[in-house]
């Protein structure tokens, strides 16, 4: 089978970290304090294809206190730069407040994007944390509204969704949003256990998708520690190359306190 190529290399270097990280349970009494992660994305249409697009930047990533007593992950993009194949870059500092398009895009970007946990513990796609500023850009740019969330959605960094207990030998199932392909299903299999961390095995499954990796999470919290992942999609319309791939990965690991 062909497939859609896209290698997201996500490398969060999460600056600080929370020494004792907070159970998700207890979110809405003690709100997390927020990481700063690096994050590299590099997408392509194969390993030889010389056609590789990067995403690097940093973000801010939190759990905090939502609606009806749950919980929300928030992402702030903070600095980014788009690199294409020719090598060519932009940055998110390139944006004019002068421009009524980019000064839309910037009043998004200020507020970031949130997610809300659902009833089973997922956490849902991400949306602007500010919708009238999100409206304002939709109205002004389309196409601006369409092209930001992918840039900047930061994927992967979400958190699982951990038992009381964890053990080696233990499988989780779950789901991992990348936009604009949509949701896929995910399989993690315990392989180590610390008292701060544990490390999975992941694989991924879903329509036109396939793929595998490894992730390490803080045990109180669940955020991710460090991923790598490769994620396949297969030819469509709408993404017309042969083949998908996508990593992340945090260096270390300690995420430290601002």
């Amino acid at each position: 089978m062909d497939f859609l190529q896209r290698l997201y290399i996500i490398t969060w270097a999460a600056m600080a970290m929370v020494a004792t990280a907070a159970s998700a349970a207890t979110v809405d009494s003690h709100p997390a304090v927020p990481s700063v992660y690096y994050v590299r994305h590099a997408v392509s249409s194969g390993p030889d294809a010389g056609d590789e697009t990067t995403l690097s930047g940093y973000y801010e990533a939190a759990l905090q206190p939502a609606s009806r007593a749950g919980s929300q992950l928030r992402v702030l993009p903070i600095w980014s730069q788009q690199r294409d194949a020719t090598g060519h870059a932009s940055y998110l500092m390139d944006l004019d407040p002068n421009d009524a398009t980019e000064a839309a895009q910037l009043a998004v970007l200020a507020e970031g994007f949130s997610a809300e946990a659902t009833r089973s513990g997922e956490f849902g796609a991400l949306r602007a944390a500010d919708q009238s500023a999100w409206s304002a850009l939709s109205r002004k740019s389309p196409d601006a509204a369409e092209a930001l969330l992918p840039r900047q959605q930061a994927a992967g960094l979400r958190p699982v969704r951990l038992p009381a207990t964890v053990a080696v030998g233990d499988v989780l199932a779950g789901t991992l949003r990348i936009e604009p392909h949509g949701s896929v299903e995910t399989t993690l299999s315990v392989i180590e256990v610390t008292p701060k961390a544990v490390l999975m095995e992941l694989s991924v499954a879903g329509p036109g998708a396939q793929g595998d990796g490894r992730l390490v999470v803080a045990r109180g919290d669940g955020m991710p520690i460090e991923l790598r992942m490769e994620v396949r999609y297969a030819a469509s319309k709408g993404c017309p190359l042969p083949s998908t791939a996508c990593t992340w990965q945090i260096p270390g690991t300690t995420r430290c306190c601002r």
